[in-house]
């Protein structure tokens, strides 16, 4: 049984692969705020956040942004550090009670979603084939388990497009479906706020865009922040507690970087690594591999791209 973990680079990979040229990119951690406000400025936290680590802004957004992004591409601050402090202050804007929930929806799902439509969705035609991920789909075996760390359906739409039965954990009726976790959310997780209930609709049916009043689009997201923890975040608990019963005989990672940051995805990986017979890592950067071999305590087995790990 495989446990199969996919993160940012298999998006980036499809997207050079088969998607058509856009101003819309899926990002990394490095480039975050780089590729993800480019439409949306992440105010009042952005400029609240700078001043605690003693940076000047200014009053206009977008140069905030750019103050921002700068910082990033110079390793200042991240992201992480970015949404954790936001967290930690999203009750602290009086007169905008919903400038968390407004800031996850404008800085992680609508670009995720416009990078979706613009590079894999042609009008009139629908989705395009999806040659990576339909690659690795092959390759997955009933009861396989994807723990996909995206927000976007990337590999979701090339698994649904290769005939092969998924269901999304926590809800699996038949045991012989590939599972598909998504603990840090995803744009086609559906959740009702009025009752207080959530679920993944199909890939190729990403629902609408806007805001009604059961719907929310920004309970979708698990933003990344600095030291989470799933336990402040009852659907992601919901999806990650299963996980840990599980027992692989390979593991492979494909498109990920491990961070220590991430306590309770290290914690997981560890549980599979030590079940595992074998561990891939699919990355093409070698410190990223040597980080993972670290963290696991085990050697691993290393491909430098998706087309060495097919050919394996």
């Amino acid at each position: 049984m495989r446990t199969l973990v996919v993160g940012a680079g298999a998006s980036i990979k499809e997207m050079n692969s088969s998607g058509r040229v856009s101003e819309f990119r899926f990002p990394t951690m490095a480039n975050f705020a780089t590729e993800m406000w480019r439409t949306f400025q992440p105010e009042p936290f952005l400029s609240l956040y700078l001043q605690s680590i003693g940076v000047n802004t200014t009053s206009d957004a977008r140069q905030n942004v750019a103050i921002f992004c700068e910082l990033e591409k110079t390793n200042v601050t991240n992201v992480e550090r970015f949404f954790e402090f936001c967290w930690l202050n999203r009750n602290a804007i009086q007169d905008h009670p919903a400038a968390w929930s407004d800031m996850t929806y404008g800085c992680c799902f609508m670009p995720i979603l416009d990078a979706m439509i613009s590079c894999f969705h042609e009008n009139g035609k629908g989705w395009i084939e999806l040659k990576a991920g339909g690659s690795v789909a092959k390759k997955l075996r009933p009861a396989d388990l994807v723990v996909n760390l995206n927000y976007d359906v990337v590999f979701d739409l090339a698994l649904e497009r290769s005939g092969k039965a998924f269901e999304y954990v926590p809800i699996v009726d038949n045991p012989e479906s590939v599972q598909i976790a998504k603990p840090h959310g995803s744009i086609n997780l559906d959740v009702n706020r009025l009752e207080q209930t959530f679920c993944f609709c199909l890939p190729s049916k990403i629902p609408g865009s806007l805001h009604s009043d059961t719907q929310s689009f920004s309970e979708s997201i698990l933003p990344p922040r600095l030291n989470k923890n799933y336990e402040q975040h009852p659907i992601s608990k919901a999806i990650i507690k299963p996980l840990f019963d599980v027992r692989p005989t390979v593991l492979t990672f494909w498109g990920v970087g491990l961070t220590e940051s991430d306590t309770d995805l290290t914690a997981l990986y560890q549980v599979y690594s030590a079940a595992a017979g074998k561990v891939e890592f699919i990355n093409p950067r070698r410190e990223s591999k040597d980080r993972a071999e670290t963290i696991l305590n085990r050697p691993i087995e290393w491909h430098d791209d998706l087309d060495s790990w097919l050919a394996g």
